[in-house]
């Protein structure tokens, strides 16, 4: 996806994460293929972004990792979050700092299974999101 955004994703989080912190652009090309992207990973298979960032929460479980994810798609953002939580094998998930970037705050549900799975979550503001729409 877009270097562009990397960026951009990297720039909002930076007061948030630390140098040695894992980042994951959850993109898509227009908000259009965002809704397609979030309706193929309901109805078919989770997306490589959501296998990618469950790797990373099973790995960082113990290590104290630091994981940013994130883009300008709100319903995208979640349900790639969602169902990296659900993708997980480790149930407690207490060193993972995850900082999570999108144009809208994150949902309740969301903040419940960062919670119930020990993991921290902030949440981080996306801004400028569509300007590259």
């Amino acid at each position: 996806m877009s270097t562009l955004r990397s960026d951009r994703l990297r720039e909002l989080a930076g007061a948030k994460a630390g140098p040695d912190a894992s980042w994951v652009l959850i993109d898509a090309e227009s908000s259009q293929a965002a809704w397609g992207r979030v309706v193929r990973a309901r109805t078919e298979a989770p997306l490589e972004e959501s296998e990618l960032l469950a790797h990373l929460f099973d790995a960082g479980a113990d290590a104290g990792a630091e994981i940013v994810a994130g883009g300008p798609y709100a319903p995208l953002n979640e349900q790639v979050l969602r169902d990296a939580f659900a993708l997980a094998g480790r149930q407690d998930l207490g060193g993972v700092h995850l900082v999570v970037v999108g144009p809208e705050p994150t949902s309740p549900e969301l903040g419940r299974l960062c919670s119930e799975r020990g993991a921290t979550c902030d949440p981080v503001e996306w801004v400028g999101a569509l300007e590259l729409d």
